[in-house]
């Protein structure tokens, strides 16, 4: 670590968050570094740090990205089963055939086993995928975008979605279903699926979001599964 700030890896980081608590009125700001991820707010948290090891624990189970396992020429739904209910969902494998592969892959793998809804923003999305339950977990891989492939818009609810970290091409575990249209996402977020049945229980879902809180919040409502199949040819 003393070699990295001696060598200025975090210069730009540092500045920036300076930068930011300066037009706040704070003269004085530190920044923490935690396993190369800087926190978005000064905080010694033990549930915090807890939930960033956690995520640095899980990149090293998923390495790189999975292999080919469906077919773009062929149609698949998921089932999300949740502790509210199940969720049935068309993917669009021919449309954004890398994000369904990736998405199929960790529901098989059972990636989204037993994990929490970790944001949900009534009127907005609600949103899982992170079995860390922070929003800091994922893959250590992530998966091109593939919104410029579709004319595909947010101009609904029940979309599915890969999110992101805000970068081009860093999606990886993370995902969301729209709960009203959102059009500030066009062209920034890969839709890969709609709800076909189920979208009460998505409407259902306990509110949170924890990157409004200090402390990890208790968990949310529970995804059990997710299960995926190919569409039997009629």
């Amino acid at each position: 670590m003393l070699t990295d700030l001696a060598e200025g890896t975090y210069r730009a980081t540092i500045e920036g968050q300076r930068e930011g608590a300066l037009q706040l009125g704070i003269s004085q700001a530190p920044s923490i570094f935690f396993n190369d991820f800087a926190l978005p707010q000064a905080t010694a948290n033990i549930d915090v740090l807890d939930g960033i090891s956690q995520a640095e624990i899980l990149k090293r189970s998923y390495p790189v990205p999975p292999p080919p396992v469906v077919d773009p020429a062929n149609d698949y739904v998921a089932w999300i089963v949740t502790e509210k209910g199940t969720i049935a969902v068309d993917l669009f494998a021919g449309l954004a055939p890398q994000t369904v592969n990736n998405f199929a892959y960790l529901a098989c793998a059972g990636y989204f086993n037993d994990i929490t809804w970790h944001r949900v923003l009534p009127t907005f999305v609600a949103q899982t995928g992170d079995p860390t339950a922070t929003g800091f977990g994922g893959p250590a891989y992530s998966i091109p975008d593939e919104f410029r492939r579709s004319d595909l818009r947010f101009d609904r609810e029940g979309l599915l979605s890969m999110a992101h970290t805000g970068q081009p091409d860093s999606a990886n575990g993370q995902w969301f279903i729209t709960l009203r249209d959102t059009p500030n996402l066009n062209n920034a977020f890969t839709i890969f699926g709609e709800v076909r049945e189920g979208l009460d229980v998505v409407e259902s879902l306990t509110p949170r979001d924890q990157s409004q809180a200090s402390t990890l919040l208790p968990p949310g409502d529970t995804l059990i599964t997710v299960i995926v199949r190919q569409t039997p040819e009629e």
